[in-house]
């Protein structure tokens, strides 16, 4: 019988997530991705929502101060 690796799996997902902030606002299938996940699992980052800090996310259209 195995054993598994919790704190392996763990850091997968905390990688894999940080991966998919970073590629959010150029990767369509990426944001739905990510999109899907946060809302069934109410959730904002892989353990919080300040790895949104270290990433762009938002198009640049959303930030012109011409508004």
């Amino acid at each position: 019988m195995s054993k598994l690796n919790v704190s392996g799996c763990e850091q997968a997902g905390t990688t894999a997530m940080n991966e998919a902030i970073k590629q959010y606002r150029t990767n369509i299938v990426v944001k739905a991705a990510v999109d899907r996940v946060q809302l069934k699992n109410e959730c904002c980052g892989s353990v919080t929502y300040v790895e949104w800090f270290r990433a762009p996310w938002t198009d640049d259209a959303y930030l012109s101060d011409k508004l």
